[in-house]
């Protein structure tokens, strides 16, 4: 899901969506949506410890298992493998 997408169905512009995603959450919309992929795909690591990265990283809305590894690492300071490993 985009932020776009996400202001068409709340029938409002990405703009508004954007202004009031900040004042309530302190976040912008794409952080949101971000943050909320790699939280499942975490979760899918942990319950899942033989599961593919790649795998996992096209499941949560990512284009390739190197940019889920990044955004992963940048948020959780670990790499995907070391999630599967704990």
């Amino acid at each position: 899901m985009t932020a776009s997408t996400l202001a068409e169905q709340l029938q409002t512009n990405r703009w508004t969506l954007q202004r009031g995603f900040k004042d309530a959450l302190g976040m912008s919309p794409y952080q949101f949506i971000l943050r909320a992929r790699l939280n499942r795909a975490r979760q899918q690591l942990a319950d899942r410890p033989g599961l593919n990265i790649a795998t996992v990283a096209l499941a949560t809305g990512f284009p390739s298992a190197s940019a889920f590894a990044t955004h992963y690492r940048r948020f959780y300071g670990e790499n995907p493998s070391e999630t599967q490993a704990n």
